[in-house]
C-alpha cells in the first residue's frame, strides 16, 4: 500500500486510512487528537464565558484534557468490551487509535467554522451554516464507524451496534 496523509484521505478513503494508520503508526497522535476533538466540542458548544478569555480558554483546554482522555479510555473500553461481545478483535491501542482518528473532519469543522465566525461575524448564514455543520456531524460519525469498523474488523451495521451498545450501558451506569 502506498503512502497515505491521514489528514486528507481520512475524509474519502476512511476504511484505507485506518487501515494504514494501524499498520504504520496506530499510536500517533492518538492522545493530540482525542483532546483537540474535544476541545472543538467544548468550544463550540460552550455558553460559558469565566471573567477574561484567556481564563475561559484555559478551562476549556482543562476541559478537553480531562474530556479526550474520559473519551479514549473509559469510552474505548466500553467501545472494546461490548465489540468482545460482538466477536470484535481490536486491542485497546486500536479502538483508542480509531476514536482518536476520527476526530480529523471535527478538528478540520472547527477551523472553517472559525474562518467563517471572523468573515461574517455571526451573521446572515444561520441556515448555511447550520446545514454545513450537520452535514458535517452526519460526515464525522460515518468516519468514526468506518475506523471502528476496521479496528474491530467488523461490518459497518455491526460498528454501528457496537457503538450503540457502548453508549446505552454508558448511560445506565451513569444513571
Amino acid at each position: 500500500m502506498s503512502p497515505l496523509n491521514p489528514w486528507l484521505t481520512m475524509w474519502y478513503k476512511p476504511r484505507a486510512t485506518m487501515r494504514y494508520v494501524l499498520d504504520h503508526y496506530p499510536r500517533r497522535l492518538v492522545h493530540t487528537l482525542a483532546i483537540c476533538g474535544a476541545f472543538t466540542y467544548i468550544a463550540g458548544s460552550a455558553s460559558f464565558y469565566w471573567y477574561t478569555w484567556w481564563a475561559t480558554l484555559l478551562l476549556w483546554i482543562l476541559l478537553s484534557i480531562i474530556t479526550g482522555l474520559v473519551t479514549l479510555y473509559i469510552f474505548g473500553g466500553f467501545i472494546k468490551w461490548t465489540g468482545n461481545w460482538l466477536k470484535g478483535s481490536a486491542t485497546m491501542q486500536e479502538i483508542m487509535s480509531a476514536i482518536g482518528w476520527s476526530q480529523i473532519p471535527i478538528i478540520y469543522f472547527f477551523i472553517i467554522e472559525m474562518i467563517l465566525l471572523a468573515i461574517f461575524r455571526g451573521n446572515s448564514v444561520n441556515i448555511i451554516y447550520a446545514s454545513f455543520r450537520f452535514l458535517f456531524a452526519v460526515w464525522g460519525f460515518v468516519i468514526y464507524l468506518c475506523c471502528l469498523e476496521v479496528a474491530q474488523k467488523f461490518s459497518f451495521f455491526r460498528a454501528l451496534v457496537n457503538y450503540v451498545l457502548a453508549v446505552v450501558i454508558m448511560i445506565i451506569i451513569l444513571i
